[in-house]
């Protein structure tokens, strides 16, 4: 069981690497299209990502037993607030901003004209 929940904080780490490609690619359609520089809101996402990476690393290490820190994370239920607070923001800001910029890609593929 360890080895899973130690394995699951790949999870948001691949959410974060993805959102820098997004960022990327944003980036570089956002110049030749000459969009606004909207992709820098990615940072945003990112950084509750990151927040809720590290929070759940913390989690995940305190309860497994891997770390000794005395941790104010004694209530379970909080922990799965802060969790999935941090993280639907990161993954609402970044899925909004990638409608901004790759709409016209969703709109070819799932309305024909």
């Amino acid at each position: 069981m360890k080895v899973i929940e130690i394995l699951s904080i790949a999870g948001f780490i691949s959410l974060i690497y993805i959102s820098l490609i997004l960022t990327d690619l944003s980036k570089r359609l956002g110049s030749v299209t000459k969009l606004l520089s909207f992709y820098r809101i990615y940072y945003v996402g990112i950084f509750f990502l990151v927040i809720a990476s590290g929070i759940y690393s913390a989690f995940v290490l305190k309860d497994t037993g891997l770390i000794d820190w005395n941790l104010p994370l004694h209530k379970e239920e909080e922990v799965n607030v802060l969790l999935l607070l941090f993280a639907s923001t990161g993954v609402v800001i970044n899925f909004i901003i990638s409608i901004k910029y790759w709409g016209w890609l969703f709109k070819s593929i799932f309305w024909f004209r």
